[in-house]
């Protein structure tokens, strides 16, 4: 985990992905804070359906991170319970999700999330 904790230098709002209302509309759990890495970065993705997207947020988590989940740079403030994160300023949705072991203990992994 040393290392993992040695790439971890910011901090991430995430709001894990709950289902859809009666409407139709995205529902999510309450928002969690964690440590991360994040690189604003842009990179070329693909989705379930084969369609490539451009993804503007490399997320790396000690934690893993689901599709549909939406994420925040930094810290909660505490308004977030009662806001849709759709609704929040500067929040992203997770496209896509890897998993990567480390080198030295292949119990332990990398959590890779991009938005």
């Amino acid at each position: 985990m040393q290392v993992i904790s040695k790439v971890q230098r910011d901090t991430l709002t995430y709001w894990a992905y709950a289902g859809a209302d009666r409407y139709g509309e995205p529902t999510y759990a309450n928002p969690i804070q964690m440590k991360c890495r994040w690189d604003d970065c842009r990179k070329q993705v693909f989705m379930e359906d084969g369609s490539p997207v451009f993804t503007k947020i490399e997320l790396i988590t000690a934690k893993p991170l689901a599709v549909k989940g939406m994420v925040r740079k930094g810290k909660l403030t505490g308004h977030e319970h009662q806001a849709n994160p759709r609704t929040l300023s500067d929040t992203h949705e997770i496209i896509q999700t890897d998993i990567t072991p480390m080198f030295t203990n292949r119990t332990i992994y990398l959590y890779e999330a991009y938005a």
